[in-house]
């Protein structure tokens, strides 16, 4: 079983980096700052919005990240983008 409990912390994913609270154009600043694989968690809501969506998407549009949501709760989603 791989990522099973007798793996430790080998493959563990650390933290997304989470800029929700911040202002619209730091999407490229944390993209740039992170490493590939990292994940950088940009928006919670019912629908995807706030000030990183568009620099988000123009940057999945570039090849440089893939967007992708999971569930926070009901009829909630975080929205995150793992840098390529």
């Amino acid at each position: 079983m791989i990522g099973g409990p007798s793996c430790g912390t080998i493959g563990a994913m650390k933290e997304p980096t989470d800029i929700t609270g911040l202002h619209r154009g730091m999407f490229p600043l944390a993209l740039h700052e992170a490493k590939k694989g990292d994940r950088i968690l940009y928006w919670i809501g019912q629908h995807c919005g706030g000030p990183h969506r568009l620099d988000a998407g123009a940057a999945s549009d570039a090849g440089m990240c893939l967007l992708f949501c999971k569930r926070h709760g009901k009829g909630m989603f975080e929205y995150l983008a793992v840098k390529r």
